[in-house]
């Protein structure tokens, strides 16, 4: 009784961010469940990329596997690699007993919790006083930092330790024991679960800055363990996403160009007194992209009220070494989120900077800093013995009404519908084939005029707008696409998905499509047996057209190709290709007759004849595995399997270990002798099962740590 008696306080205080976060979050859930669709560049992240992946998380756990691989988008994709959070406790929790709206809804939730709750443990183990510590700690989750990126759901999980993070670190530095040293690694472990590689980065600049600035490097070894181990415990997220980032189009990180782009501009500094003094994305009045100079919106957003400037200003008065750190990080990130603008753009050429783009992020290593300044500057005023009691209701006062200012702000930012309405299958869906693969051709367009004309105070058009089917809303109706909106774009993938951008045109004024001879073969050695389009296309591209769809002048159309091969067959006839220039001259030929003629990057070992070659037909399938019988096949030839080639894949033929051969530039081959076979595919990641040992030894380690007796003087 006399500990909750000392502590009913800080408890209070939990109460309230609980909630100030409840209430915010309350329409969320009820009277009907929502679900942010709020829309971005040619599509929206929050429903095409947030909400799709964490669904194919959620169909995994509740179907007792794991996340490892789906054949629905980009003609195959790993899942192990992806930003989705699979081994975080609380993300597996959810998404695993729970149903899909309310694991996601309450994901956002509790980790807004845990991101308060640690604002409000960090700013108390500094020793500033409850109620200054309780203004961050309610500013912070449903600041500018955290409602504009409620989109990239993803983000949200890894955010909410960095305070928990910085608590750590401040335990080490203040006492370098064996419990802090663990303390330390499983919360940055934890972090890396969470699975976004740039919210780590971000909190372990942070970190070892504050640790070299406070504690003066003094027990860096200790340091260094405990970050040492983090990797170890998260190895079982971080290798498979090194296979998947080292496979993909940024395998050598980001040119300074790009790493240093999307920066916070100097003009943005005034949304820290207005959010919206620069437009709103939900009128269409905040700068397109394009004539911006790379600013966007829910990247540069930071507003947490006035009160904690004001406050922020009381610290300059009297200068402290405590104080002296803050301001230093909040230097040091203001700097860094300037990007190319900043005197420091040249480190973005450096590792590990050139791996990460969106400079802009580092605002929430400056948004921290500011709030904890501002605690402290609170804290000297609750503490001013002249005019205590004044300005100690004032203090209070301002905390009431700079939250709801906050609140307030953010209240309608977000695009919500009904979970249920938005999640019907749109119109297109009965004309689809569920056996042939998807193209969807031009659905940027209409998106981004409706977004940058009209914003989105009304839902309508974009709920018409889900007929295009645009990757990766496919996965919601089971239907398979060839493109894919994924976390890192493979680089084979790329390839094939440049030649079939660049060889489909749109004429804007005709609405007219035009496709290249290179793009129309490629539709046809990639299976895709379904085009969906804003455009119409002639007949001369042998395109049968299905059904249009009409709203407010804009037109879907369906195709048919029947021209499309089917996803498993064989072929003898090699053309050796070995850069992409080759590849596209090739395909550019005449004489390269898709289903007859393979690309490949080696010779292969088959030959030619007049009798005709055998069959191949899918008898099997799962996420992981393709099972494929060949029958009557005359000869040595190569059994193309339109999937993504990707390393982890295995094959054998009838048992016996083959080699995967990459053709068709993304595809999978596996020469097949005369006769009859059984070939099968199966997806074994070696990468995941080092990552898995590692983990369990590392946190077996951690335990064993925590059960060992601690000496004398440790």
């Amino acid at each position: 009784m006399k500990l909750l008696k000392q502590h009913i306080g800080d408890i209070a205080a939990l109460v309230a961010i609980a909630t100030v976060i409840g209430i915010f979050f309350f329409r969320f859930f009820w009277p009907e469940p929502q679900l942010i669709v709020t829309p971005d560049f040619g599509r929206s992240d929050a429903w095409h990329s947030s909400y799709s992946l964490m669904y194919m998380l959620s169909t995994a756990l509740r179907s007792g596997t794991l996340p490892s691989w789906t054949p629905l988008i980009g003609n195959g994709i790993p899942l192990d690699g992806e930003v989705m959070g699979t081994f975080y406790p609380v993300t597996f929790l959810l998404f695993k007993f729970l149903p899909m709206s309310a694991a996601y809804n309450l994901l956002i939730v509790i980790s807004l919790f845990i991101l308060g709750v640690g604002m409000y443990v960090w700013l108390r183990t500094l020793g500033i006083g409850r109620i200054a510590s309780l203004l961050p700690s309610l500013v912070l989750p449903i600041s500018g930092i955290t409602i504009p990126r409620l989109e990239h759901i993803m983000i949200i999980p890894g955010l909410s330790l960095l305070p928990w993070i910085m608590v750590a670190t401040h335990l080490l530095i203040r006492n370098p024991t064996k419990k802090n040293v663990l303390f330390l690694s499983g919360t940055v472990g934890l972090q890396i679960l969470a699975a976004f590689p740039q919210v780590t980065f971000i909190s372990l600049l942070l970190s070892l800055t504050y640790y070299l600035l406070a504690g003066r490097g003094r027990g860096i070894v200790l340091y260094g363990f405990a970050i040492l181990l983090s990797l170890g415990i998260g190895a079982i997220q971080l290798l498979p996403s090194y296979v998947y980032a080292k496979n993909s189009t940024i395998s050598d990180g980001f040119d300074p160009a790009m790493s240093s782009y999307y920066a916070f501009p100097l003009r943005h500094l005034l949304t820290f007194i207005n959010p919206y003094a620069l437009g709103n994305p939900r009128n269409a009045t905040y700068p397109i992209l394009s004539k911006s100079g790379g600013s966007i919106f829910w990247e540069n957003s930071s507003f947490v009220g006035i009160v904690p400037l004001l406050l922020f200003a009381v610290t300059l008065i009297k200068r402290r070494r405590s104080i002296s750190i803050m301001l230093c990080m909040l230097g040091i990130a203001f700097l860094l989120m300037l990007g190319y603008h900043s005197p420091l753009y040249v480190i973005y050429s450096l590792w590990p900077f050139s791996n990460f783009r969106t400079p802009s992020r580092f605002l929430w290593m400056f948004v921290f800093a500011l709030l904890t300044l501002s605690a402290y500057g609170a804290d000297m005023v609750w503490e001013r013995k002249k005019w205590r009691r004044i300005l100690r209701g004032l203090l209070i006062t301002a905390i009431l009404v700079n939250t709801a200012h906050v609140a307030w702000t953010w209240w309608d930012y977000h695009a919500l519908t009904q979970i249920s309405t938005w999640q019907k299958p749109p119109e297109i869906i009965p004309y689809l084939n569920p056996n042939e693969r998807v193209y969807t051709h031009g659905f940027t367009i209409p998106y981004l005029t409706e977004y940058t004309k009209r914003g989105y105070p009304s839902l309508e058009r974009y709920y018409f707008l889900r007929n295009l089917l645009a990757p990766n809303s496919n996965v919601f109706w089971n239907i398979t696409h060839t493109d894919a909106y994924p976390g890192l774009v493979l680089q084979r993938s790329s390839i094939t998905k440049n030649l079939l951008t660049d060889g489909m045109r749109t004429d804007e004024i005709q609405k007219i499509g035009t496709i290249s001879g290179v793009a129309k073969k490629l539709l046809d050695l990639n299976a895709v047996g379904t085009i969906i389009s804003t455009a119409f296309f002639p007949t001369t591209n042998n395109l049968i057209s299905i059904k249009e769809f009409q709203n407010n002048g804009v037109s879907i159309i369906v195709y048919h190709n029947p021209e499309a091969l089917p996803r498993a067959y064989l072929a003898d006839d090699i053309a050796v290709a070995r850069t992409v220039r080759q590849a596209r001259d090739i395909l550019s030929q005449n004489d390269f007759t898709p289903g007859k003629t393979i690309l490949a990057e080696v010779a292969l070992p088959v030959e030619t004849g007049t009798l005709p070659l055998g069959e191949a037909q899918i008898t099997g399938e799962t996420p992981t595995s393709v099972q494929i019988e060949v029958k009557k096949n005359n000869r040595a030839s190569v059994l193309v399997l339109s999937d993504t080639y990707y390393p982890g894949w295995q094959a054998t033929v009838d048992g016996n270990p083959t080699r995967i051969y990459p053709v068709n530039i993304s595809q999978r081959g596996v020469v097949v002798p005369p006769g009859d076979h059984l070939i099968q595919f199966k997806y074994n990641s070696e990468y995941f099962r080092i990552g898995v040992i590692i983990t369990i030894v590392s946190i077996s380690l951690t335990f064993g740590l925590m059960a060992y007796p601690q000496g004398r003087g440790a």
